[in-house]
């Protein structure tokens, strides 16, 4: 019961708590009882540090090919990890 309605009873009780003294909520307590924006932009590519980037979707009927990527972890033995983009979302 408590994983289900947990953060519904924390939103209402933060948001109770700033409707009768704002001042005694944080704004870091005001975000997380709000939980995250629901309005997202969605890209088919994106460019950082003169690399680019492509989704998988819109590389399909192209030559190249550019939506892998890899990550060194960081764990032990920096295992690295490869994904193909499927979204860009920008948050």
């Amino acid at each position: 019961m408590h994983k289900q309605q947990f953060a519904q009873w924390f939103s209402k009780k933060i948001m109770m708590m700033y409707q009768e003294n704002p001042k005694s909520v944080s704004l870091s307590l005001l975000s997380l009882a709000r939980g995250p924006d629901k309005r997202v932009s969605s890209h088919s590519c994106y460019y950082i540090n003169e690399f680019r980037f492509h989704t998988k979707n819109r590389e399909q009927n192209r030559r190249t090919q550019n939506s892998g990527v890899m990550v060194r972890g960081e764990n032990e033995g920096n295992i690295p990890y490869y994904v193909t983009l499927i979204k860009v979302i920008e948050l």
